[in-house]
């Protein structure tokens, strides 16, 4: 006894690119310039604030002051200070392009970009704008076809 089943082909039609847009195939998300765009631009902001969460003392500001030729504590304070310049100089630049971004988030942002250069708040500032990047890049993606 032969049965009709049609599961096969209902299971090739919900696969198919044209399954949840009535006859229009859709564009992968990686193939998508709009949220690609938004990735590499949040991308990019996370990245600059991420500087603010580099330890001063030890570790990569170490490594910095070695590759300076110094050692111990002048290799700390020299890569500290390579750090320094290089989230101040990157904070400034970010807060700059945000300086006209009235929205909720924008003030936010340029508020923690300031808060950065207060001493003893940068990591805390810095986490503060991770997360606000974070939700801005994923507001962008959303707001993507």
């Amino acid at each position: 006894m032969k049965t009709n089943d049609s599961r096969p082909a209902l299971v090739a039609l919900l696969n198919s690119p044209l399954a949840a847009n009535n006859g229009t195939p859709t564009t992968p998300w990686y193939k998508n310039p709009c949220v690609t765009s938004a990735l590499g631009a949040g991308a990019l902001s996370l990245g600059v604030d991420a500087i603010g969460l580099i330890p001063e003392a030890g570790g990569i500001a170490r490594v910095i002051g070695h590759q300076a030729g110094f050692v111990g504590v002048v290799a700390d304070q020299t890569g500290s200070r390579v750090i320094k310049a290089f989230g101040a100089s990157t904070g400034t630049v970010q807060g700059l392009n945000g300086l006209f971004d009235t929205s909720p988030e924008g003030l936010l942002s340029t508020g923690l970009t300031v808060a950065g250069f207060i001493p003893g708040a940068g990591q805390v500032a810095s986490i503060g704008s991770i997360i606000v990047d974070t939700y801005k890049t994923a507001k962008a993606i959303g707001q993507c076809h």
